[in-house]
């Protein structure tokens, strides 16, 4: 496909598999922040008509999506919403040209929307589809639910048939996910669980309108914030950025990590800057843990040896220093970890193992998680988290409680 010279991203949130209660409740506190709010196939199943009408008084005057998959009886079933006052419907692409047909000249008629679910065709019929279909209607590439994996792309579902065309996203997409959508111009992200099983949904939303908007004009990324934004407001966006990263980091490198401490002679963290910081947090904590560690750079460190883990922290992978303490950790025999968002990176190349944290650094690569701070501080603190995870694994191990940590503890201060 032919990226657009102008993208513009909607935000459309699925409420599914969740208490009608709380469904309504959610669209009350994020229709400001969504272009849709979606009632899904299993709300419908379980509360019919009735509870879409409920959702829909609670959106306001954010527009509501019925998520029907129609595959027969399209007049019937496009009546239905539209009591509601719903303002869009789906329809399988599966369903036969006939229904496809009734469904768009129904919802004409009672100016909705017609959004075609293209779930399950493969790319010839998703192509057939798309080009008997008119353009007012909206195409949904869709990753169904039991399809989907920590690999999944909704992207790649799309092809020649979406230029030019409306076009919908769906299928276990996150936050990481919205700065590849803007090449293929306008485009509806649908997202549901990222959101409503947040345990702050609304902060949830704001992160997703924040990446949104950043993804419209990346060159405004670092300002994301406007002044109008209140402290508040930002904390939320923060939270949520942070869980969008924690979310995607892989709880078996966590775990991997925590056993190669236990069983090493020795602990060595290394890193510069704010990094630097995070390793030394680190380093305090396997102290108070009991594990012998040591911090590259100090008057006291000893001389490194096979059989020694050496942590290097670096969120690019690039920084100059960490890199040639990993390079000549590894020539003496060390085993180095990279504690990185690149693992193929310089750092990364010389590492040993990774625990990759996919987060934004400074430089605001293409495919990192978008973010309203400033420089790493996204890193810095997923970093933080991660590794005092791994410390809660090592502490559990151990059988060392706060009392027996705080033992450890300095005691001159």
């Amino acid at each position: 496909m032919t990226a657009k010279a102008k993208a513009r991203i909607e935000l459309q949130i699925a409420l599914d598999r969740i208490p009608l209660d709380r469904a309504v409740d959610i669209t009350s506190r994020v229709r400001g922040l969504a272009d849709w709010i979606e009632v899904g196939t299993s709300l419908v199943k379980q509360h019919g008509m009735p509870g879409v009408a409920r959702i829909v008084a609670a959106a306001g005057d954010t527009p509501v999506l019925v998520d029907l998959k129609t595959a027969d009886d399209a007049r019937t079933e496009v009546l239905m919403a539209a009591a509601t006052g719903a303002r869009s419907i789906t329809v399988l692409g599966l369903a036969g040209p006939a229904t496809l047909t009734t469904a768009i000249a129904v919802a004409q008629d009672h100016r909705i929307e017609v959004m075609i679910d293209l779930m399950q065709l493969d790319a010839a019929g998703r192509a057939r589809v798309a080009a008997a279909t008119p353009a007012g209607a909206v195409l949904a590439a869709h990753v169904p639910k039991d399809a989907q994996t920590e690999h999944t792309d909704a992207t790649a579902l799309l092809g020649d048939w979406a230029t030019g065309r409306r076009l919908a996203l769906a299928g276990g997409l996150g936050l990481d996910d919205v700065p590849a959508l803007a090449r293929w111009g306008d485009v509806r992200l649908i997202v549901g669980s990222a959101v409503t099983a947040s345990t702050d949904p609304v902060a949830a939303a704001r992160a997703f309108r924040a990446a949104i908007t950043a993804s419209h004009d990346p060159s405004h990324r670092p300002k994301e914030s406007p002044m109008t934004t209140t402290r508040i407001d930002q904390l939320d966006t923060v939270l949520a950025e942070i869980h969008g990263v924690a979310t995607r980091i892989d709880r078996t490198q966590l775990d991997a990590l925590a056993s190669a401490l236990l069983a090493a002679e020795r602990i060595f963290v290394t890193g510069e800057g704010r990094s630097g910081f995070m390793s030394r947090a680190f380093a305090m904590r396997l102290m108070h843990l009991g594990l012998p560690v040591f911090v590259i750079g100090e008057t006291t460190t000893p001389a490194v040896r096979g059989g020694d883990i050496v942590v290097a922290v670096s969120g690019s992978g690039s920084t100059g220093g960490t890199v040639r303490v990993a390079q000549q950790a590894t020539a003496l025999g060390a085993t180095v970890w990279a504690v990185t968002t690149d693992p193929t990176s310089a750092l990364g190349s010389t590492a040993t193992a990774h625990l990759v944290i996919p987060a934004a650094t400074k430089y605001r690569r293409p495919d990192e998680a978008p973010t309203i701070q400033p420089l790493s501080s996204l890193y810095d603190q997923a970093t933080h988290i991660s590794l005092d995870v791994v410390c809660l694994i090592i502490a559990a191990a151990r059988g060392v409680d706060n009392a027996r940590a705080g033992a450890a503890h300095a005691n001159t201060e």
